[in-house]
C-alpha cells in the first residue's frame, strides 16, 4: 500500500504515456477483525491494476504474509520476487519486498530489546 505510483500526485505529468491519474475511489476491504476503508488510485485509461486487493474483490491475498513467510524460510528479496511472479503472477519490486521485510525485522528487534521481568514463574 505504500509503494509509489509511476508519477507523483498533482504533477500533471504522465511520463509520456498519454495516461494520467484520475483521482481515487473508496473500497471496503474485509479482514479477520472487521472492515477497513481504503482509497484506491485510478488512471484515465483504467489500466491501473491494484496488486494487494484486485479489482472487484474485497479480500486480498495478504501479500505481506506471503512475503514474510518466504523471508522467514530464508529466501532473499530477489528470490521472493521470482517466486511471487512465477507462482502467483504478482510483480513486486525488490524495494517493495525490502520495505515489508524491514518492518518485520524492526518489530522483531524491538521485541528482542523489550525489558524483561526479574522473575518468571514456571509451572
Amino acid at each position: 500500500m505504500n509503494a509509489p505510483l509511476v508519477y507523483q500526485k498533482y504533477s500533471g505529468k504522465d511520463s509520456g504515456s498519454g495516461n494520467s491519474g484520475n483521482g481515487s475511489y473508496s473500497k471496503t476491504i474485509h479482514k479477520e477483525h472487521g472492515g477497513n476503508h481504503i482509497e484506491v488510485p485510478r488512471d484515465r485509461e483504467g489500466s491501473f491494476e491494484p496488486v494487494v486487493i484486485p479489482k472487484h474483490q474485497s479480500r486480498g491475498l495478504s501479500i505481506e504474509r506471503l512475503v514474510i513467510s518466504l523471508y522467514a524460510k530464508g529466501l532473499s528479496t530477489s528470490d521472493i520476487e521470482d517466486e511471487l511472479r512465477e507462482i502467483y503472477g504478482i510483480n513486486l519490486s525488490c524495494s517493495t519486498i525490502s520495505i515489508i521485510t524491514n518492518k518485520v525485522t524492526q518489530s522483531a528487534t524491538e521485541w528482542q530489546k523489550r525489558p524483561l521481568e526479574s522473575l518468571y514463574l514456571i509451572a
